[in-house]
C-alpha cells in the first residue's frame, strides 16, 4: 500500500476553494500559500507538488518594489489632504484670488 500524500489535503483545500468562489484564483490565496508550504517541506515525497511553483513569494523576490509600492501609498495617504488642496480644491486653484491676496500682503501702503 503507498504512503498516503503528505500535500493531498492542501490540493483538495484548493480545488474546493475554486469551485465555492467560481475558480477565481484571487480568492483562494491563502489556500495556494498554505499548498506552497506544504510542498517546500514534502517536494521530494509529495506527488501532487509535481507542478506546484515552490519558489520565493513575490516580497521576497522583489524586496526594492515591493517596499517602493508600500513607501509610496502610505505616503500618499499621509499627504492625502496637501495632494488634494493642491489638484482639486477649487479656492486654492483660484489664482486671481491668490496674486490679490499676494499684493496686499507685500504692496506699500
Amino acid at each position: 500500500m503507498p504512503a498516503k500524500d503528505p500535500c493531498k489535503a492542501f490540493a483538495c483545500r484548493i480545488q474546493d476553494c475554486l469551485k465555492e468562489n467560481n475558480f477565481q484564483e484571487s480568492a483562494c490565496q491563502h489556500a495556494i500559500e498554505d499548498m506552497r508550504e506544504c510542498c517546500r517541506i514534502w517536494k521530494d515525497k509529495s506527488f501532487v507538488c509535481g507542478g506546484i511553483d515552490t519558489g520565493k513569494k513575490p516580497e521576497d523576490k522583489y524586496p526594492r518594489l515591493f517596499m517602493t509600492v508600500t513607501t509610496t501609498a502610505a505616503l500618499m495617504i499621509f499627504f492625502s489632504k496637501p495632494i488634494y488642496d493642491v489638484f482639486f480644491n477649487p479656492e486654492v486653484l483660484d489664482k486671481e484670488k491668490l496674486l490679490r491676496e499676494h499684493k496686499s500682503r507685500f504692496s506699500k501702503n
